[in-house]
């Protein structure tokens, strides 16, 4: 069974990778991006917080990762 996708990048791009990975059939845990903050209104997915969270040994083994930053 995969893993919760967590994307990097929660601008406009990041919602586009998010939906093409429901689409896809994958269970999206949410955001990182330290560019928002956690408490920025963002029901689904939700912003999980910033790269700060990939120091997290147990966080890290427990997700996949996109990385979706555009320009």
């Amino acid at each position: 069974m995969n893993k919760p996708l967590v994307i990097l990048c929660a601008s406009g791009h990041g919602r586009v990778v998010a939906d093409a990975a429901q689409v896809g059939g994958h269970r999206i845990a949410g955001f990182l991006d330290p560019m928002v903050s956690s408490d920025h209104r963002c029901d689904d997915p939700p912003i999980l917080g910033d790269d700060g969270l990939l120091d997290d040994r147990q966080f890290v083994v427990g997700h996949d990762f996109i990385v979706a930053t555009g320009i």
